[in-house]
């Protein structure tokens, strides 16, 4: 049987969840055999929350405008994906 992968995502106000399934309304980040690949990914580049826990998507809580933010939403994306493809190059 395949084991169910993880997604990681983002709602409008750039909280990063990790989860089975995509959350209504919420765009994905990046995808993962376990959630602690992905929180290995996205921990080191997200922005903490007030409560020093909550992972945001840093550029959209603060964004004027939704164009704004999904442009930060996507550079943040390329950054994961990046970092990923090198994880899996290094030996």
């Amino acid at each position: 049987m395949e084991q169910e992968r993880c997604i990681a995502s983002a709602n409008r106000s750039g909280v990063i969840a990790f989860s089975c399934d995509l959350p209504k309304g919420a765009l994905p980040i990046a995808g993962a055999r376990s959630e602690q690949e992905l929180r290995d990914l996205i921990e080191p580049i997200a922005r903490r929350g007030w409560d020093g826990a909550t992972l945001l998507v840093p550029g959209v809580p603060e964004a004027p405008d939704s164009r704004t933010a999904l442009d930060a939403f996507y550079a943040f994306c390329e950054r994961v994906n990046r970092d990923a493809l090198k994880r899996r190059a290094a030996p």
